[in-house]
């Protein structure tokens, strides 16, 4: 749950610097700000499980490393922001974040015109995130 929160919450990577460069893809274009749009075709505030999303980003830089931050409400208690670290890779329309700390199951989504789409297999909630400049 706390995967889907900090990329929904906005989306971390760490293979190699390469990731801007790759000649299938977007390249340096991916980098950027991205702001949560939606959580299963809803825009924000969302509630999953007891935890309410308020807001997410993903900021892309240009040497491969990404930060995912989501601003989360628990129980109707006070806000607070979880972060995910770690580095991104894109090969063709395909993005792969991954989290520092959990290297092995990646977040996958796609990135088409400004927009990136994690899948909700993926996400860590269950539901497709999409994230846009």
């Amino acid at each position: 749950m706390k995967r889907l929160l900090v990329l929904a919450l906005s989306l971390a990577l760490g293979f190699t610097a390469t990731a801007c460069t790759d000649s299938t893809g977007p390249g340096d274009a991916v980098s950027g700000t991205y702001v949560l749009r939606t959580i299963g075709g809803a825009a924000p505030p969302v509630t999953i499980g007891n935890l309410e999303v308020i807001a997410g980003r993903i900021i892309l830089d240009r040497n491969g490393d990404y930060s995912g931050i989501t601003t989360l409400r628990q129980n109707g208690g006070s806000q607070f922001e979880d972060r995910i670290d770690g580095y991104w890779t894109v090969s063709g329309n395909q993005i792969s974040l991954t989290d520092q700390f959990d290297p092995n199951r990646p977040y996958i989504g796609t990135v088409s015109n400004r927009t990136i789409t994690i899948s909700g297999f993926n996400s860590g909630s269950g539901y497709d995130e999409v994230y846009s400049k």
